[in-house]
């Protein structure tokens, strides 16, 4: 059977990231936004595979669209090393690699974003915003008992509520919501900075796994919100026999 080989648009872009030395095999995430609320999720269950990541000698590199000042403040708000994420001012490379644009009306951004928001255009995601709601047994838990939730509008309250009303061991109801919700208040109360332009508020992302020979072990280009990974239940179940 005969490999795919990595697009050379991205090989050339990839060669100016420290982290990704070749040889090694490469999990390369695209965002969109740093804004989006897909980045804020995605990197946010990235956080904790990282270092299972670079036991089993797989470099990561996360780009996302922005300045340094969105940089700053997303790297600082997730808890995630600034060695790890690359921002660049606009979509170039995401139009070179063919990602998606969300839907093609000749629209302004934010209406197309609303209409995709609604479902219209972005299959799949009314289905995600429920599963949030609802739960999902088939689906780890976001927030250990320890942990804090912090709404800014009401006093932060212990995570431990969740396992108290719900039980421990997969995704409770509301749990997933409530990461979402602090994620909308951060986002939008810090909006110009995680968005200091708005023409790409639908552009979509793509993963990336690469071979040590530039292979493309997995690729995965979504065209839907919330929908960053092929299984939402578990983003990265494609790379789980290389670790």
């Amino acid at each position: 059977m005969c490999k795919l080989l990595c697009p050379l648009v991205l090989l050339k872009f990839i060669q100016n990231i420290p982290s990704m030395r070749p040889g090694k095999k490469r999990l390369i995430i695209f965002l969109g936004p740093l804004g989006d609320f897909d980045s804020f999720e995605y990197v946010q269950y990235l956080v904790n595979k990282i270092k299972i990541l670079r036991e089993a000698n797989i470099e990561l590199s996360i780009i996302g669209i922005g300045t340094e000042e969105t940089k700053a403040k997303f790297c600082k708000f997730i808890g995630i090393s600034p060695d790890i994420l690359e921002v660049v001012k606009d979509d170039l490379i995401h139009t070179q690699l063919e990602l998606s644009n969300g839907i093609v009306f000749d629209l302004p951004q934010y209406i197309r974003l609303l209409l995709m928001c609604m479902g219209i255009g972005s299959p799949g995601t009314l289905r995600e915003v429920i599963r949030g709601y609802i739960g999902d047994l088939r689906s780890s838990n976001i927030y250990e008992d320890d942990d804090y939730i912090d709404f800014k509008i009401i006093p932060r309250f212990n995570s431990v509520l969740f396992s108290n009303v719900f039980g421990q061991g997969f995704l409770r109801p509301f749990e997933l919501a409530s990461l979402r919700l602090t994620n909308m208040i951060e986002i939008l109360g810090n909006r110009k900075i995680y968005f200091p332009n708005n023409e790409y508020l639908t552009r979509r992302g793509a993963t990336f796994f690469l071979g040590e020979d530039n292979s493309i072990i997995y690729l995965y280009k979504p065209i839907s919100l919330l929908l960053y990974a092929q299984n939402m239940r578990d983003p990265l179940d494609f790379i789980k026999h290389y670790l």
